[in-house]
């Protein structure tokens, strides 16, 4: 018989044959006493004479020949034929024998059935097992989150210690400037008693030196005495041991601010009363300072017999008559810059202060910083050897000035208020600068607060011997910062030295021959200038100017800047506004002396 098996496996058995279908379609085809047995992988084998095939499940097809065959099935199970006979095996242990004919024991769905649940058993296990391996890496996750958040809360913890420490120590270090201010410490002014006793000396040195260079260019007299303090006397009331206290009482409490600190700092300074037409200006002041005595009427500190000195920093505009008001009712004068905004009522101011013999000081604060006052005794010193040039430029944004109303009244000009300060250094140096020529405009920016007055200007000065200096200043234009263009600079360039003071930067560059360049800082001393926010007051200069007019009082020696020495610096500036005005041409400084003093003014 022939069986072919095909994808749903059939057989046809002819004469004495025998079809067996196998679970895969396999198909049997047994002639006479042979069998012949394909498997599921196509694989056949032939049993002749008393053979048998005998298939398991995964289809494998052994042959047996002569009279025996052995047939394994996966589980182990064997068939052995012999003679006639066959013993298949099944997995579950059942055995069939075959004797004479051919039998075919097939081991039907149970030992499939078999096999299928124990596959499904062991998937069972290992998803019961990768459950368990979940859990256990839930649980290692779950204390890993735990052990993290038992980390940042530790961490927190800490942090609020060292908070708390920090705040302790914070209110330790507050309590303790607290009893400080109680006891009416002077810490800055105590600190600085003994510099300023050397600055003084080294300042009567410097004028010293200033008279014995006056004398040898053959300098006026009167000249000579205005640049000169007696060096001796000084150096005398410097080492006093009992100074003389001096009362002051001050008006204008807006840059007035700086002063009230600076009297409240002093040993040799009892401020008495305070002035100011603002009376919410003058309860801030009194608040901040804890200071109680102000009024709004000037005459107020004008009657005061107790007042000896009156302190001036009102508008501008309002300084002739103030400073006037001040020598006729017997005061001293410290007076801000510019003593007046031209020389108009130059010549009231003189005759007034003569008559009355009271002094009258200028308070140009930028000699009084500590990289300048520093520049200066090195000068003294001769250090820059022989003086060649000056360099000095004011350079700021100052459009924050311009929120002030009275700084938009008639009579406003960034030079008088601003340049002036570069001004002064020149002449400083340069006392004798007789002609200067230079350039300015007036920009857009300052169009728009409604001025007219120039903003950027550039001019140079020469004097008598040839000796040269630049000023330079720009007001309501976006500025570099201060390590790059300092807003105040003044440069010396001496045939042994040379020579750099800035402001608001406690910075003191110097090159001097044999050392080369040197760069000296002053930081530790930035609480002692800037006492307030920000770099707009600049107490520690005030300070520093009320000391040394203390020791001009105390010796009867003329403060410098003085009166005259006031009105050659407006008469030098208004030489530098009448070049600006003629397109740059050179102005001789005394020629506008003469014409000021021939008309009587």
């Amino acid at each position: 018989m022939v069986a072919e098996c095909d994808d749903g496996a059939s057989g046809e058995a002819r004469d004495a044959g025998i079809v067996a279908e196998c679970d895969g379609g396999a198909c049997r085809e047994v002639r006479d006493a042979g069998i012949v047995a394909e498997c599921d992988d196509g694989a056949s084998g032939e049993a002749r004479g008393a053979g048998m095939v005998a298939e398991c499940d995964d289809g494998a097809c052994r042959e047996a020949r002569g009279v025996g065959m052995v047939a394994e099935c996966d589980d182990g199970a064997s068939r052995e034929a012999r003679d006639a006979g066959i013993v298949a095996e099944c997995d579950d242990g059942a055995s069939g024998e075959a004797r004479g004919a051919a039998i075919v024991a097939e081991c039907d769905d149970e030992a499939r059935g078999e096999a299928r649940r124990a596959r499904k058993s062991r998937n069972a296990t290992m998803e019961r097992a990768e459950k368990r391996g979940a859990r256990v890496w839930s649980q290692n996750a779950t204390m890993e989150r735990a052990e993290k958040r038992g980390a940042r809360v530790w961490s927190q913890n800490a942090t609020v210690e060292r908070a708390e420490k920090r705040e302790t120590r914070l209110r330790s270090q507050n309590a303790t400037v607290e009893r400080a201010e109680k006891r009416g410490a002077r810490v800055w002014s105590q600190n600085a008693t003994m510099e300023r006793a050397e600055r003084r000396e080294a300042w009567a040195w410097s004028q010293n030196a200033t008279m014995e260079r006056a004398e040898r260019r053959g300098t006026r007299q009167r000249s000579q005495n205005a640049y000169t303090v007696n060096a001796k006397t000084i150096g005398e009331s410097a080492e006093m041991e009992q100074k003389k206290v001096y009362t002051l009482g001050v008006v204008g409490l807006g840059e007035g601010r700086s002063i009230m600190s600076a009297a409240l700092q002093s040993e040799r300074w009892k401020l008495v009363k305070v002035c100011d037409l603002n009376e919410e200006i003058c309860a801030q002041r009194a608040k901040e300072f804890g200071f109680s005595e102000w009024t709004t009427d000037y005459q107020e500190l004008l009657d005061d017999p107790t007042i000896e000195v009156i302190a001036i920093y009102t508008p501008d505009q309002l300084h002739l008559k103030h400073v006037c008001q001040a020598l006729e009712a017997g005061k001293h004068v410290v007076c801000t810059k510019p003593l007046l905004p031209s020389l108009e009522g130059a010549k009231e101011l003189i005759e007034v202060q003569q008559r009355t013999g009271k002094k009258v000081f200028v308070g140009q604060s930028t000699r009084f910083f500590e990289p300048m006052i520093k520049q200066r005794e090195d000068y003294d010193q001769g250090r820059n050897g022989d003086l060649e040039t000056v360099e000095a430029h004011y350079i700021t944004d100052g459009r924050w000035f311009l929120e002030k109303a009275w700084s938009r009244q008639k009579g406003f000009s960034w030079m008088y208020g601003f340049m002036i300060h570069a001004v002064d250094l020149v002449r400083w140096y340069l006392p004798e600068v007789s002609e200067v020529a230079g350039f300015g405009r007036s920009s857009a920016n300052n169009a728009a607060h409604g001025l007219e007055t120039w903003d950027s200007m550039r001019f140079i000065l020469r004097d008598e011997q040839g000796r040269i200096a630049t000023v330079a200043g720009s007001y309501t234009l976006p500025t570099f910062e201060q390590a790059i263009e300092p807003s105040i600079s003044c440069v010396l360039r001496g045939t042994k030295g040379t020579t750099r003071g800035e402001y608001p930067s406690l910075r003191y560059n110097t090159h001097f021959e044999g050392e080369g360049n040197a760069a000296h800082a002053y930081e530790e001393k930035d609480p002692y200038y800037f006492r307030f926010e920000g770099k707009s007051h600049h107490a520690g200069e005030y300070q520093n100017y009320i000391e040394y007019f203390a020791d001009c009082l105390d010796s009867d020696a003329t403060p410098l800047p003085d009166v005259h020495e006031a009105v050659r610096t407006l008469a030098l500036m208004e030489a530098m506004e009448r070049s600006m005005r003629s397109g740059g041409q050179v102005v001789r400084v005394q020629a506008i002396l003469d014409e000021y003093w021939s008309k009587g003014q």
